[in-house]
This record gives C-alpha cells, sequence and structure tokens, in this order.
C-alpha cells in the first residue's frame, strides 16, 4: 500500500507541475495583442536606431567628400604658387632686390684628386 500510495503522490504532483505552469501563464486574445504590440514597438525602435545610425554616416560620408574637394583646391592654388615662384622672372627679381649681379666671367673647378684650390684672380 505504501508503494501505491507513493507512485499516486508522485503521478498527483506532476500534474499539479504541469497544470500549475499552464495556468500561470493564462494567453487569452488580449495577452496576444499585448505580446504583439510589444514586438511592434520594440522591432520599431530597432528599425529607427537603424535609419538614425546610417544618416548619420552618411552626413559624415558627405563632409569628408567636401573636405577633400576643398584640399585638393587648396593644394591646386599651391602648385601653381610653386610654380609661379619658381619662374625665372621671379628668381631674376628676386636676385635684383638682393643686389646681385650678372656674371659674365665663369670660373669652372675640376676636382683633381681629393682636394680642391682655389686661386684668387
Amino acid at each position: 500500500m505504501s508503494r501505491l500510495s507513493i507512485t499516486r503522490s508522485n503521478n498527483i504532483s506532476l500534474r499539479k507541475n504541469k497544470r500549475g505552469f499552464s495556468s500561470r501563464l493564462k494567453s487569452g486574445p488580449v495577452t496576444m495583442v499585448m505580446v504583439v504590440i510589444f514586438l511592434v514597438c520594440v522591432l520599431s525602435l530597432f528599425f529607427l536606431a537603424q535609419v538614425f545610425q546610417s544618416s548619420t554616416k552618411g552626413y559624415e560620408i558627405t563632409e569628408l567628400h567636401n573636405q577633400i574637394k576643398n584640399l585638393e583646391e587648396q593644394n591646386k592654388s599651391l602648385e601653381i604658387e610653386a610654380a609661379e615662384l619658381k619662374s625665372f622672372e621671379n628668381l631674376k627679381n628676386e636676385a635684383d632686390t638682393l643686389n646681385m649681379i650678372d656674371t659674365n666671367n665663369i670660373v669652372y673647378i675640376k676636382k683633381s684628386g681629393t682636394s680642391v684650390a682655389v686661386a684668387n684672380q
């Protein structure tokens, strides 16, 4: 009799556990609507976060493209300025302002051995 009562009590407790879990979670039409509304809200928040992030990245990309264009224009203007500074006319004007004179007598020194000597004329 004791075995029979233990088996019956185990079966009853198992049935209570199964029934207890399903009775605690009541899923009627109102609960289902609330779950669907909650899921729609959560998915909408994820969607809005994704849209916000992509629009921010697009703005940053546009700003970087504008910065590249500005730097390319600045580079072109600096190259033009460098070419102007290297021009023959500019060098001649700079020589005049430094009181340099033209020379007609150019003396080239040839290297002979390891030492170089300069003669005064």
